[in-house]
């Protein structure tokens, strides 16, 4: 990793789907520079890391083996989302609202 572990608290991304468009986007929340000074460039360091990454996934330059790894992470991401009934109800609801129906854990797949 080019910059320290510790230094993103939380890095997470996020997709909403619609019916004619989507939204893609990721958030990043790092320690405040008061507590955490010598963090203050790693910040920046992920800031640029993230946009060059965006970038070149919005010319569509992903290799085979990282579209093979997002396909596992999506799939692990579906089934820890149906853990508990609030995150159940929140996909169904949403499944519901996308394509009118529940759609089966096979159909995803």
């Amino acid at each position: 990793s080019p910059f320290p572990a510790e230094a993103p608290e939380t890095i997470q991304s996020f997709h909403q789907s619609y019916e004619d468009t989507g939204l893609v986007g990721m958030y990043v929340a790092m320690r405040p520079f008061k507590t955490a000074p010598e963090m203050a460039n790693a910040g920046w360091d992920v800031l640029q890391y993230s946009m060059l990454d965006w970038a070149r996934l919005s010319q569509k330059s992903v290799h085979a083996q990282e579209l093979d790894q997002a396909k596992v992470n999506m799939k692990s991401q579906l089934l820890f989302n149906m853990d508990g009934a609030t995150n159940s109800f929140e996909d169904i609801g949403k499944q519901v609202l996308h394509y009118g129906r529940r759609v089966p854990l096979d159909e995803m797949y």
